[in-house]
């Protein structure tokens, strides 16, 4: 997803200044907790922000399982497997 950058709204932009619903990844991880107040606040219709949790089947449960091949496991609360699958 193309970020603000310089004179570029991008998607991101783009979506806060729209009056569609749209969601924002709020984990700490994903967005900064700084960059989530920001677009909360620069919304051009209030209320039409949705939390998304980025919760895969590993929290609370099983630490491997096989989503994409060769499988995913947790490592230090995170699945790089997932991140390198999802970029390629």
């Amino acid at each position: 997803m193309s970020p603000i950058q310089g004179c570029e709204p991008g998607v991101v932009g783009a979506a806060i200044d729209s009056a569609a619903p749209t969601g924002i990844i709020c984990d700490g991880i994903h967005v900064a907790d700084e960059m989530i107040a920001l677009a909360t606040r620069a919304r051009a219709v209030p209320d039409r922000m949705f939390l998304v949790l980025d919760a895969k089947p590993t929290l609370g449960g099983l630490e491997q399982f096989e989503l994409y091949s060769p499988g995913s496991s947790l490592r230090e609360g995170r699945l790089p497997e997932l991140w390198a699958n999802a970029a390629s």
